[in-house]
């Protein structure tokens, strides 16, 4: 038997435990999909959760012990004479050859595929109500605290260790350019040019315009990072954020509390298929239900009151996200991020 045939028989034999696939809302279905999303996002127990269809064959192809050339020349008589009914290749590089004699296949990568035939599936990590059914908690308050400290990645680590598990995916996802994406975090939500970006990193490091964009480019692709564009005013500065906002404390320790509530909010919001703007005024526009969204941690009901009649030509409904506060005032409402976030 070749070493090929070995490893795939290796992998074959494998069988994945339903209890450690974590559930997702958003599951694909069909014959022919491709997942796509952020690293930890959960790609892999998308994949995993054919598992349950024997007879099930998973391939890493970033798994050094599988060589693509060899693949492409046995994969099709392993298939076949173990009569394999779902192929789930994990981190999908085209040069592979996919069976096409296979009743289902799943692939993931990090990037949406144009893959003929394939239909694309993206995938973001947890949001609060995902993380809420697997947190070690029923209660939504105390698995708030946990979800604002730890992030959507749910990685359980303890503090030391999960500073180093942020670094480490910091520097995986960025590449060559660590100090980029260092800065994106660090200014998540704010409002920057790309050339802000650039004039502000060419003191600190050196890099081109042209890589700096080509960066940039790459990062909203892949969804690592996204963007709100200013209401009705093309060329405005964008509001950027990361795509998790626990990714902060990897990079300072500079809790910057409204910053990361700020992407917190924008992130669930996006997670629920939201087009997000922003506007003078009002962190986060959504334009479908003309709906303001304010991330007050902290607010009273005197300046939520205040700053309602201060926008309240602009939007149709309010919506105050706070960190245990509650009011109502005419068309504005003010409501704990957990609340807020399970009625979404």
């Amino acid at each position: 038997m070749s070493n090929t045939m070995e490893t795939l028989s290796h992998l074959f034999a494998v069988k994945f435990k339903k209890q450690d696939i974590l559930p997702r809302k958003n599951a694909p279905h069909g014959d022919r999909v491709a997942i796509y999303g952020a690293p930890r996002s959960g790609k892999t127990s998308l994949l995993l959760s054919g598992a349950q269809n024997e007879p099930f064959l998973y391939v890493d192809l970033e798994d050094r012990r599988v060589s693509i050339e060899a693949l492409n020349r046995e994969l099709p008589a392993f298939a076949k004479s173990n009569k394999i009914a779902f192929l789930a290749v994990d981190n999908y590089n085209e040069r592979l050859i996919l069976p096409t004699d296979l009743t289902r296949i799943w692939i993931a990568q990090h990037e949406k595929s144009s893959l003929t035939g394939f239909e694309p599936h993206r995938i973001a990590p947890f949001d609060f109500e995902e993380f809420l059914a697997v947190s070690k908690t029923p209660d939504p308050e105390i698995a708030f605290n946990e979800f604002l400290r730890g992030g959507a990645l749910f990685e359980p680590h303890d503090e030391p260790h999960r500073t180093v598990a942020l670094r480490r995916l910091l520097e995986r996802i960025a590449k060559r350019q660590p100090p980029v994406m260092e800065f994106m975090v660090l200014h998540s939500a704010d409002r920057l040019t790309p050339h802000q970006v650039y004039s502000a990193l060419k003191k600190r490091v050196k890099i081109s315009k042209d890589t700096l964009y080509a960066f940039l480019r790459e990062a909203l692709d892949r969804e690592i990072l996204f963007t709100a564009h200013k209401w009705d005013l093309a060329g405005a500065p964008a509001k950027f954020y990361a795509f998790d906002h626990a990714l902060r404390d990897g990079v300072t320790f500079d809790k910057s509390l409204l910053k990361t509530f700020e992407t917190m909010i924008a992130l669930e919001l996006l997670k629920h298929n939201e087009t997000i703007y922003y506007d003078d005024g009002i962190d986060l526009f959504l334009p479908k239900s003309a709906t303001a969204v304010i991330a007050a941690p902290f607010i009273t009901k005197e300046a939520m009151i205040e700053r309602t009649k201060r926008i309240a030509h602009k939007a149709r409904r309010i919506e105050f996200v706070t960190m245990g506060f509650e009011a109502q005032y005419k068309i504005a409402e003010a409501a704990p991020f957990w609340d807020w976030a399970l009625r979404a």
